[in-house]
């Protein structure tokens, strides 16, 4: 087995520990604004470099620990996959916004909450056992399990084509 990291934040915890991780946009063509439903990867441990700061919620707290078989059949070197699914001006949009894409890896299902063997509070620096407790305000909202994926990323996608017609 093999570990990859996943940054997230407080708000995911809670429906990551029920259903696991099952929802990311993994953008194909970023000017028809299309994609497919993929789970972020890194072997990075590092929360720098991803892009996530530009994101409304705090993605770089924590970092959950994944553990997948390096031949799984739905993980991909975003690399390897992206030369293949993805136009050039996405490849490097993405690429402009962050530099440690080449440890990028994106997984294109569900990934179990027992695939998931450890948390880690970036900000505190310290191990956290009981993560799939953490509850906010927005918890419940963020709760997205596997059946629900496809509603997810077309209302995410609608909120995206939204806020670019407003600039």
């Amino acid at each position: 087995m093999t570990i990859f990291y996943h940054f997230t934040s407080a708000d995911a915890l809670f429906g990551i520990g029920l259903h696991g991780l099952t929802v990311g946009d993994v953008p194909t063509d970023i000017r028809k604004g299309r994609g497919v439903i993929g789970i972020w990867l890194t072997t990075s441990e590092a929360s720098q470099g991803h892009g996530l700061d530009r994101s409304g919620r705090h993605k770089r707290r924590y970092r959950l620990a994944v553990d997948l078989p390096p031949d799984a059949e739905n993980l991909h070197s975003w690399q390897a996959w992206s030369a293949r699914h993805a136009t050039a001006e996405t490849v490097v949009g993405l690429h402009g916004t962050a530099d440690a894409w080449p440890t990028w890896w994106i997984f294109l299902g569900v990934i179990k909450p027992s695939q998931i063997v450890g948390c880690f509070d970036t900000e505190v620096g310290v191990p956290v056992s009981d993560w799939q407790e953490i509850l906010t305000e927005q918890s419940k909202a963020a709760v997205v399990p596997p059946w629900r994926r496809t509603a997810w990323q077309k209302k995410m996608l609608k909120q995206v084509t939204k806020a670019l017609q407003k600039r």
